[in-house]
């Protein structure tokens, strides 16, 4: 299971689901003591340091209200079935949790993988008709306590590219719908058709905003 958590947001609750082994739910697992560790994500490249992108929270630290036997297991410092994480820098980490009484020692540990990332948008927000040989400059922002600051690209951290170039019906097989300079950001349109122009996360290989770009004649 993968989750995402975008910096400074609210904090994410995460509750454990048990199966029996005929996959039927169980109504509760009030009482039991879980330990909660972060582990190193070992499928993220370039996040050495990933186990330090979150934090577990205690509900005390929040606003959060938590089912009455949380609370009480947190003031003997105890884990129960339900916690709260925050994220501390953009990477990626994974959760584990395990049964603290050893009867259940044989229970697989559960586990989630968790994606720390900024709060990124793509200017301008919309999607774009251009004629042949016109260019656009895009803006990569972030947010960030409620401010939206520029990113300067390129970056260590962010790619922008081209992709899923969709000809007219004149097209030239041997020419891009449209092509990127990476050093200013600027899309200049080739010949008539669509494509997408998408923000991704180097590290972590994912995708993030994307813009449709037409070109027409």
């Amino acid at each position: 299971t993968t989750r995402e958590l975008y910096l400074e947001d609210s904090p994410l609750e995460l509750k454990i689901q048990a199966l029996d082994s005929e996959g039927n739910t169980f109504s509760t697992l009030a009482g039991l003591v879980f330990d909660w560790t972060i582990v190193k994500d070992t499928e993220a490249d370039g996040f050495s340091d990933s186990h330090n992108a979150l934090r577990i929270l205690k509900f005390l630290e929040s606003t959060y209200i938590p089912p009455s036997y949380i609370s009480e297991m947190e003031k003997v410092a105890k884990q129960g079935d339900t916690i709260l994480v925050s994220g501390m820098k953009t990477g990626t980490s994974k959760l584990k949790a395990r049964i603290q009484e050893s009867v259940y020692k044989h229970v697989h540990p559960a586990e989630v993988r968790l994606l720390i990332l900024e709060n990124i948008l793509l200017n301008p927000a919309y999607d774009i008709y251009l004629l042949v040989g016109t260019s656009i400059k895009y803006r990569v922002q972030k947010i960030r306590q409620g401010k939206i600051t520029e990113l300067m690209m390129p970056s260590d951290q962010y790619e922008l590219q081209l992709q899923n170039h969709l000809l007219g019906p004149e097209g030239d097989q041997s020419w891009p719908v449209a092509e990127l300079d990476q050093a200013t950001s600027v899309v200049t349109a080739l010949q008539q058709g669509q494509t997408n122009l998408v923000l991704g996360h180097k590290s972590i290989r994912m995708q993030g905003a994307s813009r449709q770009l037409e070109v027409i004649l």
